[in-house]
């Protein structure tokens, strides 16, 4: 749901777990949970929600997945690693 969430234009707040840090940069492309206690969590939000340049990282995470995870990076990722394939006659 991050990716999806993200080519919306929705910003993320996310647990930094598995491959989340590689599309969530914290303050860049949406927010790394620092803790997961309940108070804690709410004032995150709270912040979050108050932010000036919101729509700029709104903006910057659904750039991300279009320039890298839309269908159209998926096939230029595959063409080139198809391209690297050597022919042989």
């Amino acid at each position: 749901m991050v990716l999806e969430s993200l080519a919306c234009g929705t910003p993320v707040y996310a647990t930094p777990v598995s491959g989340v840090p590689d599309v969530v940069r914290d303050g860049e492309t949406g927010f790394l949970m620092t803790s997961q206690e309940a108070e804690l969590m709410a004032d995150d939000i709270a912040t979050i929600l108050g932010r000036d340049d919101l729509d700029r990282i709104s903006a910057a995470g659904r750039a991300l997945i279009c320039e890298e995870y839309s269908f159209e990076a998926a096939v230029d990722r595959y063409r080139g690693i198809l391209d690297e394939i050597p022919v042989s006659s």
